[in-house]
C-alpha cells in the first residue's frame, strides 16, 4: 500500500521475494530529500518529473545517478518526482568505494595534475558553459535547486513534524485515492533492500534561499564592476572588485557543500571562477593531500563530487586542469610555517592567472579551508593563517558558516581590523537574509606597509583592503562524518586517480625500479613548546653552539621564504655549560630519505623540479603528478611503484606525505 505524507509520497516495487527494490518519491517545491549511502553500499537515483538539484548542479530527467558511501541531499525549487534502487548485488566493478572523482588516466594518458606548458599557473580555461541569463529578480525561475553535503536522518527534529505542507497536491504517485491530505511529515524509516540500508529523510527546513541570495548578491557586484569598465577595455578588473570569497567553520558544517553550490550557479551563469581548495584531507581534482586551484567553466559532476581532472582519450565532462601543491600533511598546524609559504606559492600564481584571464578575474574566487584554522586549538597560529590566506589572496568576503553561539565572527573582524575607511572599497552585498558585519582596516604606516614602487616586502598577513564578513547559518541537514569515513573517502581519491570510474575506467602501470633511482623526501613535521611556539620540523630542540655551528646538514632543510617567519629560540645554557645562540634553527620542510620499506604503501607527489635542484627549488615547486608504492623490498632494493602513464619512472624528486593506500 503506497504511503501518503504531504511533501512525501512514496512507493515500491517488489521483487519475488518481498524485498522492495524501488522507491519512489515526490518531492514539493522548496523540500529536500536526505540521503545517507553506507559504505560498500550503491543506488541508482533517476529523476522521473520536475526539476531538482544536487550541490546546485541540475539532475538531468532520464539518466541514472550511481552512489556509494555517499551522504547529500536533493533539493528542488518547482517540486519533483524520482525514484531510488539499491544495485550493490550488479557491481560495476568498482575496487573501493567512497566519495568524490578524481582520475588518473588511461593508457599512455597524461597525469591528473600536469602543469601544463605555456601557462604559467598550470591552471587551464575551458570554454563557458552554462545557459542562465543574468538580471534575473526571481532565483527559482532558472535555478531549479540545491543540496547540502553531509545531509542525513535527523530523528529529533520535532519542527518538522509539526509542520504541514499546504501544497500537498491530491493523488499518489501510482494513482491511488489520497487518504489523508493533512498527515503530519515525519522521517520515513530506512527502507531495507537486499540486506543493506540507505538513511532518508524529507525536510523543509534548509538554507536554500540564504545560499541564493549570497549568490544573487556576488552577482550585483560583478555587474556593478563591468559597468565600471569601458566597454572596449580588455584588462582585467582591479584586484578587490570582483567577488573573492573566503569560507570558514569547522569541521562538517557545509562550507564545501555551500562553495560547491555558489560555483555552479555560477557556471550556469556563464561565469568562469577559480577555485581553491586548502584542505588537504578533502583535495579537489587531485589525491589527498594536495592544495590546490582550478578554474571551472563547466557543471560539476553529480556523481563524482567537483568531477575529474584531465585525461587522454574522450571524456563524459568537460576535464579539469588544476594547478596543484603538496602539502602532504592531514593537518595544518603539523608544520604552520610551510602550510602558509605553500599557500602564498598558491595565491601568487592565481594571481599571475587572473592578470592573463580578464573573464576569470571578474567572476572572483572562492576558496575553502580546513577547520583547523577555526579550532580554539592552537588559535593564535591558526588565526595567523586566516590572516595570511585574507591578504594573499585579496580576499574581500569571508562566509563564516555554522558559528552561531560562538565568538569566531567577531574574532574574525579583529584580525580584518575594522577602523577607517581610506582603503579601496568593496561593493556591498545586496541581500536582506544574510546579516552583514562590514569592516574596513585603518591604513598602517609602519615600515611593513608599502607602495608600489617600494622595494619593501609586506608581511604575509598584512590586509589593506575592505573585507565584507558575513554570518552563514549551518544547514539543518549537515552530518558528523566518522573517521572512518573520511579514510574511506581518501582511499577512494587514491583509486580513482589511478584507476578511474565504473563508467570511465582507466590503465595504469605498473614498473619495478632499483632504490638507487629514487629521490624520496618527506614532508617535516612542526613541535609545539609549552608556551605555543612552533619549533620547526624536526630540528625541535636542536642547539646552536657559540660559534653558530651545528650538527645538521644545511642541505637538508629548506629556509623559508619570509624571515618573520622563523620561531624565536631563546638563549639557554645547556647542562655541559655550552651557551646556545639566540638565532633560530632554519625550520626543515622537507627531510631525504633513503628508499626503503616505510615507504611501502605510500603515496608520492612527483614535483616539477630537477632532482638537483636544491631543497628551496624543490619546496617550491608544483606537482606533476601522483605515483603509489605498491612494494618496497628491502632485500632486492627494489620497489614496485604504480604509476598514472605508461613509460619511464620520472627522474623526478619525490614526496611522501601522511596518506597511505592498500590495494
Amino acid at each position: 500500500m503506497a504511503a501518503n505524507i504531504p511533501g512525501f509520497n512514496s512507493f515500491s516495487t517488489v521483487d519475488t521475494n518481498g524485498k522492495p527494490e524501488t522507491s519512489v518519491i515526490t518531492l514539493q517545491p522548496h523540500y529536500e530529500w536526505r540521503f545517507e549511502i553506507p559504505q560498500r553500499c550503491k543506488y541508482s537515483i533517476k529523476l522521473l518529473k520536475g526539476t531538482a538539484e544536487i550541490f546546485g548542479t541540475e539532475i538531468t530527467q532520464g539518466p541514472e545517478y550511481v552512489f556509494a558511501n555517499y551522504k547529500g541531499a536533493i533539493y528542488t525549487w518547482h517540486g519533483c518526482t524520482f525514484e531510488y534502487k539499491n544495485i550493490s548485488k550488479n557491481s560495476l566493478g568498482m575496487q573501493t568505494l567512497g566519495l568524490a572523482s578524481i582520475r588518473g588516466s588511461g593508457s599512455g594518458a597524461s597525469a591528473a595534475s600536469y602543469k601544463p606548458s605555456g601557462n604559467a599557473t598550470g591552471i587551464s580555461t575551458a570554454s563557458g558553459s552554462g545557459s542562465l541569463g543574468s538580471g534575473t529578480s526571481n532565483f527559482s525561475d532558472f535555478l531549479p535547486g540545491g543540496g547540502f553535503e553531509g545531509s542525513t536522518v535527523d530523528d529529533d527534529d520535532d519542527d518538522d513534524k509539526k509542520k504541514t505542507n499546504p501544497n500537498q497536491e491530491p493523488g499518489n504517485p501510482d494513482g491511488s485515492e489520497t487518504k489523508n491530505n493533512n498527515a503530519v511529515p515525519t522521517p520515513t524509516s530506512a527502507p531495507v533492500i537486499n540486506n543493506t540500508v540507505i538513511s532518508e529523510h524529507i525536510s523543509d527546513k534548509t538554507e536554500m534561499t540564504f545560499y541564493a541570495n549570497l549568490h544573487f548578491a556576488f552577482e550585483n557586484i560583478r555587474q556593478k564592476q563591468a559597468l565600471e569598465l569601458p566597454s572596449n577595455s580588455s584588462s582585467p578588473p582591479s584586484t578587490n572588485a570582483s567577488p573573492r570569497v573566503l569560507l570558514l567553520g569547522p569541521r562538517d558544517c557545509g562550507k564545501t557543500s555551500l562553495c560547491k553550490t555558489l560555483v555552479s550557479y555560477d557556471c550556469k551563469r556563464g561565469r568562469t571562477p577559480v577555485v581553491v581548495n586548502l584542505d588537504p584531507v578533502e583535495s579537489v581534482f587531485c589525491a589527498p593531500g594536495a592544495l590546490s586551484a582550478t578554474v571551472l567553466a563547466d557543471i560539476l559532476e553529480i556523481e563524482q563530487g567537483w568531477g575529474g581532472s584531465a585525461i587522454t582519450g574522450p571524456a563524459l565532462f568537460h576535464p579539469k586542469q588544476p594547478l596543484v601543491r603538496f602539502f602532504g600533511l592531514d593537518n595544518p598546524m603539523k608544520n604552520v610555517q610551510y602550510y602558509g609559504e605553500s599557500i602564498s606559492l598558491l595565491a601568487k600564481n592565481v594571481r599571475e592567472r587572473l592578470d592573463q584571464d580578464p573573464i576569470a578575474a571578474a567572476t572572483g574566487i572562492y576558496v575553502d579551508t580546513p577547520a583547523e584554522l577555526v579550532a580554539q586549538e592552537n588559535k593564535e597560529l591558526a588565526r595567523s593563517l586566516v590572516a595570511r590566506i585574507i591578504a594573499d589572496f585579496a580576499i574581500n568576503v569571508v562566509l563564516v558558516v555554522g558559528a552561531d553561539g560562538s565568538d569566531l565572527v567577531d574574532e574574525i573582524k579583529k584580525i580584518v581590523n575594522t577602523s577607517a575607511t581610506e582603503q579601496q572599497q568593496t561593493p556591498a552585498l545586496d541581500t536582506t537574509t544574510p546579516p552583514i558585519e562590514e569592516t574596513d582596516p585603518s591604513k598602517s604606516t609602519s615600515a611593513d606597509t608599502t607602495t608600489e614602487n617600494s622595494s619593501v616586502t609586506p608581511s604575509p598577513s598584512t590586509i589593506t583592503h575592505k573585507v565584507t564578513v558575513v554570518s552563514v547559518p549551518k544547514s539543518g541537514g549537515a552530518v558528523i562524518r566518522s573517521p572512518e569515513f573520511l579514510v574511506s573517502m581518501q582511499s577512494r581519491l587514491i583509486n580513482e586517480y589511478f584507476y578511474g570510474t565504473p563508467k570511465q575506467p582507466l590503465s595504469p602501470y605498473t614498473i619495478t625500479v632499483d632504490y638507487s633511482m629514487l629521490h624520496i623526501y618527506r614532508i617535516a613535521e612542526d613541535k609545539l613548546s609549552d608556551s605555543g611556539e612552533v619549533l620547526s620540523g624536526d630540528t625541535a630542540g636542536a642547539e646552536f653552539t657559540a660559534n653558530g655551528s651545528n650538527d645538521d646538514d644545511d642541505d637538508d632543510y629548506y629556509e623559508p621564504f619570509d624571515e618573520s617567519a622563523r620561531a624565536p629560540v631563546a638563549s639557554t645554557t645547556s647542562t655541559t655549560g655550552v651557551v646556545t645562540s639566540s638565532v633560530p634553527k632554519k625550520p626543515k620542510y622537507l627531510i631525504k630519505l633513503e628508499p626503503s620499506s616505510i615507504v611501502e604503501n605510500g603515496l608520492l607527489a612527483v614535483v616539477d623540479a630537477s632532482v638537483d635542484d636544491s631543497i628551496d627549488s624543490i619546496a617550491k615547486a608544483a606537482v606533476r603528478c601522483f605515483v603509489h608504492v605498491v612494494e618496497a623490498d628491502d632485500n632486492r632494493r627494489k620497489m614496485r611503484i604504480l604509476m598514472p602513464i605508461h613509460g619511464r619512472l620520472p627522474n623526478k624528486p619525490f614526496i611522501l606525505g601522511d596518506f597511505r593506500y592498500t590495494e
